[in-house]
């Protein structure tokens, strides 16, 4: 009895891959070949023949940070997110975690519209920021007492066009994306080489708050606010520092107020200016503490005497004539604030007592929108009841077989290269 030669078994496929988040390759014995259109082609050797292997799974980072944010888009949190919260992720794990996000429209039009987020490739950090109640109120009401004190310099300029036209250049800038400059090293070893100590990566910045100045040089505003929490509270002084310097001056001042101790009333400010220095024979810029964590209320919630003094150069207005503004201008004096020991460079100052007054009224409004409570009985007797949503009606025969005929027609005239054929979901979408 003959028998039919037995074929011989096909050997395991070898694949070689590199995984998005990683330099090397990763070796898979007898791994499933994929035959989707959209994998990437791989050839095998030992046949000649051209397969397809499945992608990589996506880095455990970029898989959970990827469920938070539609979590989060949809509001199924199980607790707030934390004010400051702070991932370790690489350059090419943040490349591929915009790129998922790129292929969900609604998740991309939320990250691209309401996520306040940092990247600092350099430091591989990915911030989240969600500002409090708390935070938020005291940043409007600071922001309002900037304005409030522009104006009234405004006014008292108002026999001098040139200064009151260049104190109208100040405006709020709220919180922008601040894309910024690579920054030099500081290290006693790199600086000062040519070509060393420079970094090339990126660094994208959303402040609390800033002040830019209208028909000014540099793309930066030239003041920046930052509200301090708990865990954004050490790198207060990091944000400083790269603002300044990774802006090449352009920000003028920053601002760092920390309200939130735990277990006290204490509330601190601290302001950084640009420095500049000679260093071996060159003009070095940096970064200066002037005010370090300055308490402006004690422990005990009681304010402390002193004041925050904006100067000029603060806003941008190192231009202007201050032998020809009116003396009310030079400086600025509210609520007699000022005494005597303020130099002509001080445009204005914010008594530490009025810096209390704002974060009391913060405070308050925190615990009201914060308080649980149960809703009030109406005095008036009348009874509130919500609008009964209309469901949607159920697709029949008639109106479903209207859907698929339409939906024919518009395969039909796409394949047909039809130049004036626009799908009806792009058309609702452009109307919007």
């Amino acid at each position: 009895m003959s028998m039919s030669p037995r074929s011989p078994s096909p050997k395991p496929v070898t694949l070689l891959f590199t995984p998005p988040d990683s330099g090397s390759d990763y070796l898979c014995l007898d791994t499933p070949i994929s035959r989707q259109a959209d994998t990437p082609i791989l050839s095998q050797e030992d046949s000649g023949s051209v397969r397809r292997a499945s992608p990589p799974p996506l880095p455990l980072v970029v898989s959970h940070l990827l469920q938070y944010l539609r979590r989060r888009e949809q509001g199924q949190l199980h607790e707030s997110p934390a004010p400051w919260d702070k991932h370790t992720v690489t350059s090419k794990q943040f490349a591929l975690l915009v790129q998922e996000i790129d292929k969900d429209q609604t998740l991309k039009g939320y990250w691209e519209e309401k996520v306040r987020y940092d990247w600092d490739e350099e430091y591989k950090e990915l911030v989240f920021r969600m500002p409090t109640a708390l935070h938020e109120s005291f940043i409007g009401e600071f922001e309002a007492e900037i304005l409030n004190r522009l104006r009234v310099l405004r006014e008292a300029a108002s026999t001098t066009p040139a200064a009151k036209a260049e104190l109208s250049r100040i405006r709020p800038g709220r919180s922008p994306t601040l894309k910024l400059l690579p920054m030099e090293s500081s290290d006693s070893e790199t600086a000062g080489r040519e070509g060393v100590g420079r970094s090339s990566t990126q660094t994208r910045r959303c402040p609390d708050s800033t002040f830019f100045t209208k028909q000014a040089e540099s793309p930066y505003p030239v003041a920046v606010l930052e509200v301090s929490y708990s865990q954004k509270r050490k790198d207060l002084v990091n944000l400083a520092d790269q603002y300044i310097t990774a802006s090449a001056g352009g920000i003028k001042v920053v601002l760092g107020f920390d309200i939130e101790y735990k277990g006290t009333k204490e509330a601190t400010v601290s302001v950084w200016r640009p420095k500049i220095s000679s260093r071996m024979g060159e003009l070095v810029g940096t970064a200066e503490a002037v005010l370090d964590t300055i308490p402006f209320r004690t422990r005990d919630g009681e304010p402390v005497a002193g004041s925050l003094d904006l100067l000029f150069t603060d806003f941008g207005l190192e231009n202007l004539d201050r032998t020809t503004a009116p003396a009310e201008v030079i400086p600025a004096q509210f609520d007699g604030a000022v005494d005597s020991s303020v130099t002509s460079d001080v445009l204005f100052n914010i008594p530490f007592s009025k810096l209390n007054t704002i974060l009391a009224e913060a405070e308050e409004s925190h615990a009201l929108v914060n308080a649980s409570f149960e809703a009030p009985a109406s005095s008036s007797g009348i009874k509130w009841t919500k609008r009964k949503r209309t469901p949607t009606p159920p697709l029949d025969d008639e109106r479903e077989e209207q859907f698929r005929q339409a939906e024919e027609r518009g395969v039909i005239l796409g394949d047909l290269g039809d130049a004036d054929y626009e799908p009806a979901r792009r058309r609702q979408r452009r109307r919007v």
